[in-house]
């Protein structure tokens, strides 16, 4: 079981300022705030189609499944929770 927590900011829908509490990665609760902190929360994004991102390019023949976890964490710092990593076309021998 993870540990309880919450998360504040402000909300993009409203501008107001947001709590929103959370145990075993599910939310619990969602609150008013007075204040409204500088940061935004919202749903996390989602990339359809990444071929690369940081310096890390997917398609440039030395694809390791550590580069992938390196990617995941660079999108995931920028808010993207969910993506596809996608190739380029090339030859067989390349995307093998």
């Amino acid at each position: 079981m993870s540990q309880p927590g919450h998360v504040r900011g402000r909300d993009p829908a409203s501008g107001k300022g947001v709590e929103i509490s959370f145990a075993d990665g599910l939310v619990t609760a969602i609150a008013d705030r007075a204040e409204a902190p500088s940061d935004w929360v919202s749903a996390g994004l989602i990339d359809l189609q990444v071929n690369g991102y940081g310096g890390i390019d997917l398609n440039d023949g030395a694809l390791t499944a550590d580069r992938v976890g390196d990617l995941a964490r660079l999108l995931w710092e920028r808010g993207v929770t969910t993506f596809l990593p996608t190739l380029i076309t090339a030859s067989e021998e390349s995307l093998t």
